[in-house]
Parts: C-alpha cells; structure tokens; sequence
C-alpha cells in the first residue's frame, strides 16, 4: 500500500491459533445449528422411524437405533455416532429418550390451547371410529394391525388419514402426545 506521502508501506499480517480455531468452532456450531434446523423440520418423520424401532414402546431406542433413524430420515452422511453427545442425552444404561430428544425440536405452544385442541380432536377422533365399528374395543382390535395391544404412531396416523380430518403430521404428532 501506499502512504500518505505516495511512499511504499509494508503491512504484514499474521496467523494466530487462537483465530483459527475460533473459526473452527465458530464453523462447528454453524454447522450444528444447520443440523438441528433438518432435525426440526424433520421431527415428524423421526418420530415415526424411532416408534417402529422402540419394541417396548417405552419411548427409548439404543444408540444404533438412533443413528440409523438419524441417517435414514435425514439422508445426511454423518457419523451419528459422533454427534449423539451434542443433540441428546443417553439415560444410564445408555439408551436413548426419543420423545424427549424430539421435544427439543418444537414450536412452544401456550399449554391450555395445546390441550384444548388435542381434546377436541380426541372426542372428534373416538366418535368417528366408535360410530364406524361395533364399539372402542372393536374399533381398538381393527386399527391395531399388528396384533401387539399397542395402536403406535404409524397406525394412528393411518386411521386419521382414512377418515380425512384434514389434519396435518404436526397436528397428528400433537394428538399423538
């Protein structure tokens, strides 16, 4: 460059570590936040790819279960593995709470609305498939497809989108809680 006086001038700079990895992790938690933007607009269809794994449908699946749900939703190369201790948390004997780690990934909603809506659409729901079959017991043995006493996610939204409620998967995932 040149100075005031049109004289040559010299500027050097130099590289720190410190700025480096700033950088690093400055391009880390953009990345992180990227993730967890594709994990909530995802959420939905994670919910249903962890409730088929959860064969105790107790609402936790192992860390293998995760990845491969993380993977096949998300169709993102990533070492899950990796990233299991940045986006959830294992309980002691190292499984995984699918529900709670999808919690984090939603809107808030006042509680008194939220309940409201689902207990409307619940009494909406039972009328309609009690009136369809001989009664709940009846109506539980036909949409429960896979015999296991358990009517899971997958089912639930199957009988919502055979009676056209017009509901969308958030508004389906809302009931289902």
């Amino acid at each position: 460059t040149l100075d005031n006086n049109m004289k040559r001038e010299y500027t050097q700079f130099y590289a720190e570590k410190s700025s480096a990895k700033f950088h690093s992790l400055r391009q880390q938690d953009e990345t992180i936040q990227k993730l967890r933007e594709r994990i909530f607009n995802r959420r939905h269809d994670l919910f249903m790819e962890f409730t088929k794994a959860d064969t105790n449908n107790d609402g936790y699946i192992n860390e293998k279960q995760w990845t491969e749900g993380m993977s096949k939703v998300l169709i993102l190369k990533i070492n899950w593995a990796s990233m299991v201790d940045y986006l959830c948390q294992k309980d002691a004997d190292g499984d995984l709470c699918y529900t709670q780690f999808l919690d984090r990934y939603q809107i808030p909603v006042d509680k008194k609305m939220q309940s409201a809506f689902q207990e409307k659409g619940g009494q909406r729901i039972v009328a309609m498939i009690v009136s369809s079959s001989q009664g709940l017991k009846d109506a539980f043995l036909l949409y429960d497809k896979n015999r296991d006493g358990v009517i899971s996610f997958e089912e639930f939204t199957d009988i919502l989108t055979q009676y056209d409620l017009g509901l969308t998967k958030e508004q389906m995932y809302d009931l289902m809680r």
